[in-house]
């Protein structure tokens, strides 16, 4: 079964393609779905109809879950600050990071960045 955040594949839908790659290739910047929608010339409201039916989700949480995939892979790397990957992955301030990923699999940063450390692995959580 895909999981949410691909199903959309098996449609190959272009202008979902096409947003999903914009997403990923800007998850370090701010921007509203107006932004994303313009790029693609289509409305807010089919942008936002088409991703929550192909993925179960918003775009603002499309993205969010890809910030936090990428997140979890840079915590990987005890040489990167805890700040320098929430920068990076676009969230805007320690806390909101903080607080998604702890949404996400139960621990913040630190604590997530000691279970890959101790040979933990992303799929345990």
């Amino acid at each position: 079964e895909p999981t949410p955040s691909t199903r959309f594949l098996s449609h190959i839908d272009p202008m979902l393609l096409r947003s999903c790659k914009i997403i990923r290739k800007h998850l370090h910047q701010q921007w509203s779905v107006g932004d994303i929608a313009q790029r693609l010339r289509v409305s807010e409201a089919t942008l936002n109809r088409r991703l929550q039916q192909a993925t179960g989700m918003s775009p603002h949480a499309w993205r969010n879950q890809r910030r936090l995939e990428h997140a979890q892979q840079l915590l990987a790397d005890p040489l990167l600050s805890i700040s320098h990957v929430q920068r990076r992955c676009g969230f805007g301030s320690l806390r909101s990071f903080h607080r998604l990923l702890h949404q996400h699999c139960g621990m913040g940063p630190e604590a997530y960045r000691r279970h890959l450390l101790l040979g933990g692995s992303a799929a345990t959580l």
